[in-house]
């Protein structure tokens, strides 16, 4: 009997003495252990062992610096694409999804909300723009209605048939649809991206380019709508060809002054305010002289 107690008793010591020297060495790789009140016990945060190579994320290594911009270029004319082929109300949706991707991408570049534009503390500023842009724009295209010599220039086909339509292309077809995806794009992404590695003037160049681009499918969709234009560049397949390079130059003249406001504004809401301004309004007053 005594042997058989003296036998539990080492055996429990040296089960003793085993859960002590895990403890120790728990405690030797703890790293920066927190502990509760007096009396708590020590919460182990393991130490994270750095990944290899082969652990990798698939997109870590894919997208390199050098390949990123290619990524981004790539989801544009996918986007562009697809916004082409499919009916109004398909394309809004789609335009809606591709918004939200482009967030997604714009994380997965590792781009801030200052990046972006979006940062809380430029919000004011950006929406005294905007404010200014749609007072501008309504007084331009007022005295262009009101003048007989430039109201045939607002006629245009493509304009909303009733009150109704128009406030749906005015208040989500165009936002949805265009301003907020493009200027997420353009002067969200592609502009804060170019901007944290060439600075301010390549990422204005380059937007602005590929914002001129975007529209180089709408142009002649733009030149058949505009039964003024369209009579004033006539049918020929060079005077068509150097009316969408045209509109496409302007669109990336567009596009630099949208930037512009970005830069100063420091926020996205100034050329969105600026964009919608022109379309809306636009819209409005083709309506107005269409009808």
């Amino acid at each position: 009997m005594r042997a058989c107690r003296r036998s539990r008793t080492r055996a429990s010591r040296a089960r003793a003495r085993a859960a002590a020297t895990r403890g120790r060495q728990r405690r030797r790789r703890c790293v920066g252990a927190a502990r509760g009140p007096r009396g708590g016990t020590c919460l182990h945060l393991p130490r994270r062992r750095p990944r290899v190579e082969s652990e990798l994320r698939l997109y870590d290594v894919a997208v390199t610096p050098g390949r990123e911009y290619a990524v981004v270029v790539g989801a544009i004319v996918v986007t562009g694409l697809a916004l082409a082929v499919l009916p109004l109300t398909a394309s809004t949706a789609v335009a809606v999804a591709a918004t939200l991707g482009f967030l997604l991408l714009a994380h997965r570049q590792r781009l801030s909300p200052g990046d972006l534009g979006l940062g809380r503390d430029r919000l004011r500023a950006g929406a005294w723009w905007a404010a200014a842009a749609v007072g501008a724009f309504a007084a331009v295209y007022a005295v262009a209605y009101t003048l007989p010599a430039t109201r045939d220039l607002l006629v245009d086909e493509r304009t909303p048939g009733s009150p109704a339509d128009l406030a749906v292309r005015v208040l989500v077809v165009i936002p949805l649809h265009t301003v907020l995806l493009e200027e997420l794009v353009f002067r969200g992404v592609v502009q804060g991206m170019v901007r944290r590695d060439r600075g301010v003037r390549t990422a204005t160049v380059v937007s602005s380019l590929l914002f001129g681009l975007w529209h180089l499918g709408s142009a002649s969709s733009a030149l058949d709508g505009n039964r003024s234009v369209a009579g004033a560049v006539g049918d020929s397949l060079v005077v068509t060809v150097l009316g969408m390079v045209a509109i496409v130059v302007g669109t990336a003249l567009a596009g630099a002054a949208l930037a512009y406001a970005r830069e100063r504004s420091g926020s996205l809401l100034a050329p969105i305010g600026l964009h919608w301004a022109a379309n809306a309004v636009g819209t409005i007053a083709t309506y107005a002289a269409t009808r």
